[in-house]
């Protein structure tokens, strides 16, 4: 679960043109022995097509420990709800909303101490704090991206939280 945020005009038609090859990935994965080298090498087909389906006109945010509106202090339920008008968030809240965002950049602090949170669950892989701020960052740059765009087409975003 997680929220999904849509500006209609240019996810429709992008997912219309990858979701054949998406679900031409899927097939051909499926058709192969599961564990198998070929069956991993199709796995990066599939998760390449489901990059690009969802790469215009979208932003996800997951409900987890890792999300972005956790990370710099805002809740999707408590701050961006009640701005939507029958899940659409009109103009006007979309020019409050990337004040908010603005107002509350990613910062090296806040990811450090997620993943010093993530060290005391047990993880012991690499240092990730880089690829994770870079990550956070650019989460928090489409984001602000998309209600911009939402704002240039005049074009409320449809926001299922």
């Amino acid at each position: 679960m997680g929220a999904d945020i849509y500006l209609n005009s240019e996810y429709e038609p992008h997912l219309k043109q990858w979701q054949p090859i998406f679900e031409a990935a899927v097939s051909k994965r499926d058709g192969l022995p599961r564990d198998s080298e070929q069956a991993r090498e199709a796995q990066k087909e599939v998760d390449a097509a489901f990059t690009h389906m969802r790469s215009r006109g979208y932003f996800r945010d997951a409900y987890n420990g890792g999300n972005l509106a956790s990370l710099i202090g805002f809740s999707w339920w408590q701050d961006v709800v009640p701005m939507l008008d029958d899940g659409f968030l009109p103009i006007p809240k979309a020019h409050e909303f990337i004040a908010m965002l603005e107002a509350k950049p990613v910062t090296a602090e806040a990811v450090k101490a997620r993943l010093e949170r993530w060290r005391l669950e047990g993880h012991t892989s690499q240092d990730p704090f880089e690829e994770w701020l870079k990550g956070y960052q650019g989460d928090h740059a489409r984001l602000i991206a998309l209600l911009k765009r939402s704002i240039e087409l005049n074009e409320p975003l449809y926001c299922s939280l």
